[in-house]
């Protein structure tokens, strides 16, 4: 809070002193709540004193973090976790709810699902909560032949109970007979890293054929998974395969380069600071010989219509009869006669 001098009037300069700061400036951090500055002004020995009140309010909640909820295994459920608060002001409490487990510590958790959730309040009454769970359990593989290993494919998990004959290690490649349990991968580059598409089940010491070297898959780590008969290794840690058995320059050991490849099999392509992004390949259309039908052509496909001639009328010509008439032939049935004729004539015409 800045704080500025009291105004005086005086003839002579006047020095300031309070009790806050015990110098001349009054300005600082105060505390919640109300806080009284006694300003003391001397000029030539001669002193006079007034007070300030700085009243401090706070409004701000604090602000807690709880980690985010997880899951640990049953030989692992003592756990290290923290809660922190942060606020504008001191003196922030942190307080469980519903169980006895402080925010900071190792804590032994029961099997299956731990709820925890906390509050923290400041000197001012305002506060924050959080909560999260953290789940116990295992996975456990029935071992049908009592080799100690089980089938990975006959995985159950379970709040620290496993049903009898279920264990821990599922790494079994072969469940039926108890003297093949051991996994081997083929290594066709030789840099000491199998490949988990080629794998070979035997006992402990059972011959292994060239080329084939130990499984580095452990213990609920990377299992191997029974696919339509075939063992095939699921890979949780990427560290432990071979991600490219035909280079022996890349695989878990292998130094990481900006080359656009996972050199170290850790499925980060060029994972190291300064490497540029890693491009995305697009595919180039590859032409083919005539993927699309084209048309073609043939004799006459679409019969072309045939003209047909419009007859053109004729004008009909005009006929003329001169006929002759003298008073001795005209007569009425030679009258008749040549009217007949003509009529003959023009329906012919």
């Amino acid at each position: 809070v800045s704080i500025a001098n009291p105004e005086v009037t005086d003839n002579c300069p006047v020095s300031f002193s309070n009790d806050f700061t015990h110098t001349d400036v009054a300005s600082g951090v105060f505390e919640l709540g109300v806080t009284e500055v006694d300003f003391v002004g001397t000029n030539s020995g001669v002193g006079g004193h007034c007070v300030t009140k700085v009243h401090v309010i706070d409004d701000e909640a604090p602000v807690l973090s709880c980690p985010e909820s997880f899951v640990t295994e049953c030989d692992r459920r003592n756990v290290t976790f923290g809660v922190e608060a942060s606020d504008n002001c001191h003196n922030v409490r942190i307080e469980s709810l519903g169980h006895d487990f402080p925010p900071l510590g190792q804590q032994l958790l029961q099997p299956g699902v731990n709820h925890f959730a906390y509050e923290a309040y400041d000197e001012a009454g305002n506060f924050d909560s959080c909560a999260f769970s953290v789940t116990v359990q295992s996975t456990y593989y029935l071992d049908a032949d009592g080799d100690g290993f089980g089938d990975p494919a006959t995985a159950v998990v379970s709040y620290c109970a496993p049903l009898p004959g279920y264990v821990l290690d599922g790494t079994d490649c072969n469940d039926h007979n108890p003297n093949d349990f051991k996994l081997w991968l083929l290594d066709f580059d030789g840099d000491g890293f199998g490949d988990p598409a080629f794998p070979f089940c035997s006992d402990a010491i059972g011959t292994v054929p060239s080329g084939f070297v130990e499984s580095l898959v452990g213990l609920r780590r990377g299992i191997p998974q029974v696919v339509n008969g075939t063992v095939q290794v699921q890979v949780t840690d990427p560290t432990l395969q071979d991600c490219d058995d035909t280079n022996p320059f890349i695989n878990p050991i292998a130094r990481e380069v900006c080359d656009g490849v996972d050199n170290n099999c850790d499925l980060i392509i060029d994972g190291l600071p300064g490497c540029p992004s890693p491009s995305v390949d697009v595919p180039v259309p590859v032409p083919f010989d005539n993927p699309v039908p084209v048309p073609v052509p043939v004799d006459n496909p679409v019969p072309a219509p045939i003209p047909i001639p419009v007859p053109v009328p004729v004008p009909t010509p005009l006929v003329f009869f001169n006929y002759t008439f003298s008073s001795a032939s005209a007569t009425m049935p030679s009258c008749i006669a040549l009217l007949a004729s003509m009529l003959a004539f023009l329906t012919l015409a």
